[in-house]
């Protein structure tokens, strides 16, 4: 069909608008494609270097976020593929950020890998060393036990946990393990000053009785030599008594045996009288000091 003149002037504007309005649509276009495909690559690298980071550190959770910022990347190239360009440089910018949450991850988890792996040995060592000091010294008090048990349970919680590669709660795991390691040594350590303390306290008494059966001879009445029997047999009950960690009976029974030495110190010569008194009093002393660290393990 040929057109006359006055039909080409006619069309002629909107053709020309049709011209340049698509101009502009190509250009950009090839500047979107560009910037879009160094994004991508940019964002590849990215996820090299937290792929390389996550490896390293064995973190589970930076391992999930990389995963996640891998589908994003994915899709984004798949978005670009289909000439979807705004989209897919939003697509890989989520991704790339994805990525360096993965990064973060991996780097924070193997800052509490590290301090995990310190405090397991260090809480592991100390168990080890306060269970010989148990057997060293013949401790069975239940709670300095518990404790221990309560702490050996939680650390192997904490290793279980660790080889799952859940670090924050194998941590939380490891430090609530050495809390209950800590306690355990104060207390075992305040028992076996006890202990010492008693000892010498029974260390005393028997050497009080010696002076007294030196003094008494070879015939002493009857009624002394059943308080010599009952004071013996304090004597006896506070050594099993300590054996057991039940100091505070033990310290009853020193102090009925105590009363008997008095009692007896009375039918001793002055001299030998006032040397029983000086020993009763040291002995008085040790059980006041006794007293003051059972009171001081029991807060």
């Amino acid at each position: 069909m040929r057109l006359n003149i006055k039909t080409i002037l006619i069309m002629a504007p909107f053709v020309l608008l049709l011209l340049i309005s698509s101009r502009p649509i190509h250009a950009q276009g090839s500047v979107d494609i560009e910037l879009v495909r160094e994004a991508l690559q940019r964002t590849d690298e990215v996820i090299g270097q937290a792929r390389e980071a996550v490896m390293s550190s064995r973190s589970e959770k930076g391992r999930v976020s990389l995963e996640k910022a891998k589908l994003l990347q994915e899709k984004a190239w798949e978005l670009y593929r289909a000439s979807r360009y705004r989209m897919a440089m939003s697509m890989t910018l989520n991704a790339r950020k994805e990525a360096w949450h993965a990064m973060s991850l991996a780097r924070f988890d193997t800052q509490v890998e590290g301090q995990l792996g310190r405090i397991v040995e260090d809480t592991y060592d100390r168990l080890i060393k306060l269970r010989g000091l148990v057997i060293e010294n013949t401790i069975r008090d239940p709670q300095a036990l518990k404790l221990l048990d309560e702490s050996r349970k939680l650390l192997e919680k904490s290793t279980m946990n660790a080889k799952q590669l859940h670090f924050q709660l194998s941590l939380k795991l490891a430090k609530s393990s050495r809390n209950l390691a800590d306690r355990a040594e104060k207390r075992i350590r305040a028992l076996i000053r006890i202990k010492g303390i008693a000892t010498r306290r029974i260390a005393t008494m028997e050497r009080l009785l010696d002076r007294a059966r030196e003094r008494i001879g070879n015939n002493p009445d009857q009624s002394t030599m059943n308080r010599i029997r009952i004071a013996e047999k304090e004597l006896e009950r506070s050594r099993e008594f300590i054996n057991e960690g039940r100091y505070r009976r033990a310290k009853q029974s020193m102090e009925t045996c105590e009363k008997i030495l008095r009692s007896l110190a009375r039918n001793i010569k002055p001299a030998a009288g006032k040397n029983v008194e000086k020993e009763i009093e040291e002995a008085h002393r040790l059980a006041d000091r006794a007293e003051e660290v059972l009171s001081q393990k029991s807060n």
